[in-house]
């Protein structure tokens, strides 16, 4: 499930679209291990608002993983971004 199937129209169902999202953390869950993707997630809620998107969102995370571990997994969360068509996240 990529961002090419986001449904933009006002009465998608959100749920539909969050699977682009919930794959995307999935997919950073498998590569970086349950300990560290958990941490980045959850510190990136911390500069997210309410009216947030999936580029916003992964840019969130990239900072925390910046921010927590000078970087480290940057590349790696870059392509998994990608591969989901989101971004690209500079």
């Amino acid at each position: 499930m990529t961002y090419e199937v986001f449904d933009h129209n006002a009465t998608a169902d959100e749920h539909a679209n969050g699977q682009i999202w919930s794959a995307t953390l999935w997919d950073i869950w498998t590569a970086l291990g349950r300990n560290i993707a958990d941490v980045l997630v959850l510190e990136s809620h911390f500069q997210l608002d309410g009216f947030t998107t999936f580029a916003r969102g992964a840019r969130a995370i990239i900072d925390a993983d910046r921010n927590l571990y000078r970087g480290r997994h940057a590349a790696q969360l870059q392509t998994i971004f990608h591969r989901r068509g989101i971004g690209p996240v500079v």
